[in-house]
């Protein structure tokens, strides 16, 4: 499970196999804002639940299982990232100021929020860089045998090094999920979720085909969120200084 806090505010991401309220009783005592995914049922009135897709890989067969179900193309530029000397992977942030200023900067170019300081400091994170500088992120957290992506981001959309193309860019974000599989299944991960999944939306319609390139399966999930009173009085704040818990 995640925990983080902002503005005296402490909240949670935790993924489920179902949803009572005798799980949740906990959670709506701990904390100001509780976000959970079920991927069974969920049955405590108190949430508010939508329900949506998630795409998830299977690790349990092993890394070469899962590399083959990438397609062709994903398989093609993760290997290109193995032979380009220019590029590094990591999963340490040796500044953490620094570099959650650069994953600000990814996320208010796309025109979103970013998530506060803590939840990125709590979070799982591999990252790639280009000469040193880093050009792509992403976030996970985890339950149990379960792993879920959280943020993914990268610096395509201002990249002020002319070498770095889209394509790079893009490459590097696939070689990162390939590194989380490895990771998961080197620590006894059943399942990396690779989050949302919307085949009815256009405007996602990128996202989702960059999903759907890794050989995920699509699964229904439940999505439930618990607000306190006192997160409810302060919500405004979090927007207002620049943050985004969603």
């Amino acid at each position: 499970m995640l925990t983080a806090e902002i503005l005296g505010l402490k909240y949670h991401r935790v993924l489920a196999n179902s949803v009572t309220p005798e799980f949740t009783a906990s959670l709506k005592a701990d904390y100001d804002y509780s976000f959970v995914i079920s991927y069974g049922g969920f049955e405590d009135p108190e949430y508010n639940t939508i329900d949506k897709n998630a795409g998830i890989i299977d690790l349990t067969k092993g890394l070469d299982h899962v590399f083959a179900n990438f397609n062709k193309k994903n398989r093609q530029h993760v290997r290109g990232t193995e032979t380009t000397e220019e590029l590094s992977f990591t999963h340490a942030i040796d500044d953490f100021d620094s570099y959650f200023q650069f994953y600000k900067r990814c996320e208010n170019e796309r025109g979103w929020y970013p998530v506060p300081e803590s939840e990125l400091k709590n979070s799982i994170v591999f990252s790639a860089a280009f000469n040193g500088h880093f050009i792509a992120g992403v976030t996970a957290y985890t339950t149990g045998n379960k792993l879920r992506l959280g943020r993914i981001y990268s610096t395509k959309r201002s990249n002020d090094q002319t070498e770095i193309s889209n394509a790079l860019s893009g490459a590097s974000t696939k070689r990162i999920i390939f590194e989380f599989c490895k990771y998961g299944i080197e620590n006894g991960f059943a399942t990396l979720d690779l989050g949302g999944v919307d085949l009815n939306d256009p405007s996602k319609a990128g996202i989702t085909q960059f999903k759907q390139s890794f050989g995920i399966e699509i699964i229904p999930v439940k999505i439930g969120r618990y607000t306190s009173q006192t997160f409810n009085e302060k919500e405004h704040l979090i927007r207002e200084n620049g943050y985004d818990l969603t």
